[in-house]
C-alpha cells in the first residue's frame, strides 16, 4: 500500500500546522495548509467583489447576479428557548 497523501486533524491551535511542516521536510512532501488556502481565496474574491462592483455600479441586473452568485450560505442559527427574566421589575407568578 501507498500512500500520498496525509491529513492531519485536530482542535484549533494544537499544532497541526507545525507538525505539517515538520513532517513535510522529513518525508520531502509538500505541505498545504487548508487555513492559508482558504484565506488566499477569500482575498481573491474580495478584491474580485470590488472590481465587479465598480465595473457594473449602473447595471442592478448585474450587481443582483453578482451577489447572488457569490453569496455564502452559513447554516442556520440554532433556536434558543427564552430565559426567565430575574430583573427585580418584572411581576412575580
Amino acid at each position: 500500500m501507498t500512500t500520498d497523501k496525509i491529513y492531519l486533524v485536530g482542535f484549533m491551535a494544537a499544532g497541526k500546522s507545525t507538525v505539517a511542516r515538520a513532517l513535510g521536510q522529513r518525508l520531502h512532501w509538500r505541505a498545504e495548509d487548508i487555513d492559508e488556502l482558504i484565506e488566499r481565496g477569500n482575498d481573491i474574491v474580495r478584491k474580485l467583489d470590488a472590481i465587479v462592483r465598480n465595473k457594473y455600479a449602473n447595471n442592478v441586473g448585474v450587481l443582483a447576479e453578482w451577489t447572488s452568485a457569490s453569496h455564502t450560505e452559513r447554516a442556520p442559527r440554532k433556536k434558543t428557548e427564552p430565559t426567565p427574566s430575574t430583573s427585580p421589575s418584572a411581576p412575580q407568578q
